[in-house]
């Protein structure tokens, strides 16, 4: 991996081909940016990503500090509002039904009855929001309308 350089505090990425210096001249010959020019330029580093498990955490760059700072894919203690709840409920229930779309076509492989079964469950879905009185007790889990 090629080494990562901030230029004025942006994320970092590789160096550039063509660097301007203070004085106005450019450099173009990346084999030949010394450290001094790099600093010249508005550059600061090379700085190397921390290693970080890539299913539970991120890195962000810390424009104040000008490091990565390790976050949490799923921070815990952190309550989403009603409005939030209702908009993942929503999302949620596209989603289904866009995946659930080709059961209900023409030419499905289903047979009619599970073509039937299909859009029992599909209407359930288009209901949802209007049956669900509570949406902080509504479990994402166990609480959507399935097929067998």
């Amino acid at each position: 991996m090629s080494q990562l350089y901030s230029f004025k505090g942006q994320d970092p990425k590789e160096i550039p081909d063509r660097i301007r210096l203070s004085d106005g001249t450019t450099k173009t010959d990346k084999e030949t940016f010394t450290a001094e020019d790099l600093t010249d330029a508005g550059f600061t580093g090379p700085y190397t990503p921390p290693t970080f498990d890539e299913d539970t955490e991120y890195l962000e760059w810390n424009t104040v500090n000008l490091e990565y700072d390790k976050k949490n894919k799923y921070p815990t203690g952190q309550t989403l509002t009603d409005d939030e709840l209702w908009m993942a409920l929503r999302t949620e229930r596209t989603q289904r039904l866009i995946f659930s779309d080709w059961t209900v076509l023409e030419d499905s492989p289903l047979s009619d009855t599970k073509k039937s079964e299909y859009k029992t469950y599909r209407q359930q879905l288009r209901d949802l929001p209007s049956t669900v009185s509570d949406i902080r007790a509504f479990n994402f889990f166990t609480d959507f309308p399935s097929i067998s």
